[in-house]
């Protein structure tokens, strides 16, 4: 998600896609990020959870130690790496990320222990001298291939922003009971077959491979984007439950529990 200033009412582009990976090469997103650069937004937003969510769910235990998505595993991995190095508290830690006159190792300890290493990766730099193992689990963060650390990461550089916004939740946990019925639903015969013959489980495939051979990803993003097919990707992911009713409601359960989360993010 963008935010750019204007005389206008703020102008906000969200822009929904599969995750990247190693298939879409680092040339492919030279127009992508060309684009988004001219835009001059001036927040760049990500789908990553703040330090303070880390933090709470670490604190609150249960269900959340099990998370494994968003930043949260790569976020406790390396705050434990530069804990030994420096004994400040996540909100001090976040202050002093942010003063600028914080030099750049400092910079990169800071957001480290401020749990958003999404952020350290701006002012990271492969040179720079991180005792290890924090300097090795950092070079291995840097190196996923996903949109954040390959879109997000270099636009903000190159515009100059200061930090990253992280926008993900999972305040609510009370789906886990659930999740086991929901899996059994998705290894079922007609489910499989119902998702794997929807439309867009053929077409975004043969999108992306265009996307590719074209060595542009904004390609992929335009289509991806249409009107059309965010209503057939919500059929495709809300309809796959609804579709196939479970006897407890779990179906029911998980997609009012992806909306809630859909809300806290958007809030």
């Amino acid at each position: 998600m963008l935010l750019s200033p204007t005389d206008l009412p703020t102008e906000v582009l969200i822009l929904g896609s599969a995750h990247l990976t190693t298939l879409t090469p680092d040339s492919a997103l030279r127009r992508t990020l060309e684009r988004l650069e001219g835009w001059k937004p001036d927040a760049v937003c990500v789908e990553n959870l703040p330090g303070e969510s880390v933090q709470s769910y670490r604190t609150e235990g249960g269900e959340y130690l099990k998370l494994q998505w968003s930043s949260f595993g790569p976020a406790l991995r390396l705050e434990a790496a530069a804990r030994p190095l420096r004994g400040w508290s996540r909100r001090d830690a976040e202050a002093l990320a942010l003063d600028p006159q914080t030099p750049p190792t400092a910079r990169v300890l800071a957001w480290v222990l401020a749990l958003e290493p999404f952020n350290a990766l701006l002012a990271w730099t492969p040179d720079l001298a991180l005792p290890e193992p924090l300097g090795g689990l950092l070079r291995e963060y840097a190196a996923h291939p996903g949109e954040v650390h390959r879109i997000a990461v270099p636009l903000a550089r190159a515009l100059g922003h200061r930090r990253l916004y992280p926008f993900d939740d999972f305040t609510d946990t009370r789906i886990e009971p659930q999740l086991p019925a929901i899996e059994r639903l998705w290894e079922s015969e007609p489910s499989r077959a119902s998702i794997q013959n929807h439309p867009m489980m053929l077409e975004i495939p043969q999108q992306g491979q265009a996307a590719r051979e074209a060595d542009d990803y904004w390609h992929y993003l335009r289509y991806v984007n249409s009107p059309a097919v965010v209503e057939q990707s919500l059929d495709l992911e809300v309809g796959s439950y609804l579709r196939h009713p479970l006897p407890g409601g779990e179906h029911r359960s998980k997609v009012a529990d992806w909306d809630a989360r859909n809300l806290f993010m958007a809030a």
